[in-house]
């Protein structure tokens, strides 16, 4: 049997962050794609406001999981496409809390601020950050 050096290994909050955004990445795909055969499915036209908003979930969640499957070539520029990608979706949730006073947080809110902030946590530890930096 082949060992891996332990130098090689991909620490564990390095693993953890890539199977939230894994995750994060397939919800965030499957609700895109929801929502777009929603809005095309109903009666008149959507327009661009309302094809808008799935195109950009579908290509948000395209985006992190592209980000997470090149994660073993354990570039440096990953490593910011990651976190980039994942302070954009917590910084504009925390932004649409703070600014629309009518806002209420559900159950589906819930996830909208866990997985972003849980792959954001575990990007920016220094474990997480020197695997990124061989």
């Amino acid at each position: 049997m082949v060992e891996t050096p332990e130098a090689d290994r991909m620490p564990f909050t390095a693993r953890s962050a890539q199977a939230v955004m894994m995750v994060q990445g397939m919800l965030t795909l499957l609700g895109g794609v929801s929502l777009l055969f929603f809005v095309l499915g109903t009666q008149g036209d959507p327009g661009l406001a309302g094809i808008g908003l799935p195109l950009v979930s579908i290509v948000l969640a395209l985006l992190i999981c592209w980000a997470a499957v090149k994660w073993s070539s354990r570039r440096a520029r990953m490593w910011t496409v990651a976190v980039l990608l994942e302070g954009l979706l917590l910084s504009s949730f925390v932004a649409t809390v703070v600014t629309d006073p009518e806002f209420r947080l559900g159950i589906g809110d819930g996830l909208s601020i866990l997985m972003p902030a849980a792959a954001f946590l575990l990007l920016v530890l220094p474990t997480t950050r020197s695997w990124f930096n061989r």
